[in-house]
Formats: structure tokens, C-alpha cells, sequence
């Protein structure tokens, strides 16, 4: 059972880097958070800050921590839960 637990992870880990890589090519910062904010989303429905930090270290951009006040303050996720967030 080893084995088929690090792929999950390798999968999780790539699905990080494939976020940050739709979010790349967009200039627009809030865009780019909302593309961050929708793909999250899609993949684990409810994200934290620790999945924002992840995409933000391969992105490169924005602290996680600007991101997150950028989404909430245009709307573009809600806390669903304490420390666990959603897209709108």
C-alpha cells in the first residue's frame, strides 16, 4: 500500500504545479487569483491556506497571505469553515 500513497501525493503535488502553469500566463493579478481560486475548487472543493501556499511557491507572484485578502475582498472565494475555503 506504500507505493499507491506516494503516487496519490506525486498526483497532488503536479496538480499544484498545474494550477500555477494556467495561472502563469495571466497579467492580471485578480484574474490570476481567480483562476487559482476556481482550480482549487475543482480539485479538492474546499482549499486552505497551506494550498494556496503551494500554488503561490511554484507561481512565484503573491504570498499566499495577499492572495487570500485579494480573494475574499472582491468575493471571488468564501470561508466555508474556519481556515477552509471555497470559490464563489
Amino acid at each position: 500500500g506504500g507505493q499507491m500513497r506516494a503516487d496519490k501525493k506525486q498526483r497532488k503535488k503536479d496538480s499544484y504545479a498545474g494550477i500555477a502553469e494556467k495561472a502563469k500566463p495571466v497579467k492580471d493579478p485578480l484574474e490570476r487569483m481567480k483562476v487559482i481560486s476556481v482550480e482549487l475548487y475543482r480539485l479538492k472543493r474546499e482549499f486552505t491556506m497551506d494550498d494556496l501556499r503551494k500554488v503561490a511557491s511554484i507561481l512565484g507572484k503573491d504570498s499566499p497571505e495577499d492572495m487570500l485578502a485579494r480573494l475574499l475582498e472582491h468575493n471571488l472565494v468564501y470561508e466555508a469553515s474556519e481556515g477552509t475555503y471555497r470559490a464563489v
